[in-house]
């Protein structure tokens, strides 16, 4: 039992030595062909793009034995790994090939080969991108929350609508209130500095009958006309004008008493049979 143990230990050691050294090799041709794509003052960016390649077989083959939750997570995981190793394969033998030929072992290889090559290795960069983002949008706890907002999002709908249904019932009485609030502060602003009017009279006057609210504006402007002095008369004469108009006004308002509705005998009735 023990030897048993001792060589199912002994057998990962060896396996991930050879791992090890695989990478190592794989590493120096991956950087090598990685180098050629860069200016020669930026060729220490290749290095980073190791972590798309040798150094992310590593690296996801890590989060999928230990962090991936869910099917989404393991099955991008667990892709990733081959995409990476996908990655280093083509670097490596298009490395190789290149050297060779350059250095004479093989004859000239085909531009189109690099070519290949080089889109290989951008598709891998890329792939490597998208799945870092991927492996967060299809986290069980980000799908949880996604599904808590949709709910909420509903919830929130049905709310709008049931405002839309109520709001041509509340309309007319939230208008009818608005309305008479303005309508105070105006009277408010205009009356504010008048002395001897209040804007309970103001509203009084404006709920009279037609008829008596002419009489009443048609009174209050000839006052104000025969008070009004005039340049060819002084104060006494225009005393006088205004006892002159209130005279003549008297039978004026008599006349007009007796045309105004009533559900019994009408005041003005009274006072001409008097």
């Amino acid at each position: 039992m023990k030897n048993t143990n001792l060589h199912s230990a002994g057998s990962k050691v060896v396996l991930w030595l050879l791992i090890l050294a695989m990478l190592g090799f794989t590493i120096t041709r991956t950087l090598h062909f990685l180098v050629q794509t860069f200016p020669p003052d930026q060729a220490y960016v290749a290095y980073l793009a190791l972590a798309a390649f040798d150094i992310g077989v590593l690296g996801w083959l890590y989060y999928a034995m230990n962090a991936a939750q869910g099917t989404g997570q393991r099955v991008v995981g667990y892709g990733m790994i081959f995409v990476c190793a996908s990655g280093v394969i083509v670097t490596t033998i298009a490395d190789m090939l290149m050297v060779s030929a350059k250095n004479g072992v093989t004859a000239k290889m085909p531009p189109d080969v690099a070519t290949a090559a080089l889109w290989a290795v951008m598709i891998v960069i890329a792939l490597n991108f998208f799945a870092g983002i991927l492996v967060h949008l299809v986290d069980p706890e980000h799908q949880k929350h996604m599904e808590l907002e949709n709910l909420r999002g509903g919830f929130h709908r049905a709310t709008m609508e049931a405002m839309r249904k109520r709001a041509a019932v509340m309309a007319p009485i939230v208008a009818a209130r608005a309305s008479d609030h303005w309508e105070n502060q105006m009277l408010e602003e205009l009356l504010g500095h008048i002395p001897g009017i209040s804007i309970a009279e103001v509203k009084t006057v404006d709920a009279l009958p037609g008829g008596e609210q002419k009489l009443l504006e048609q009174k209050v402007l000839a006052q104000e006309a025969a008070i009004e002095p005039r340049k060819e008369d002084g104060p006494k004469n225009a005393r006088k004008r205004t006892r002159k108009v209130k005279k003549e006004g008297e039978p004026a308002e008599n006349t007009q008493t007796t045309k105004l509705p009533n559900s019994g005998n009408n005041t003005g009735e009274l006072e001409n049979d008097q």
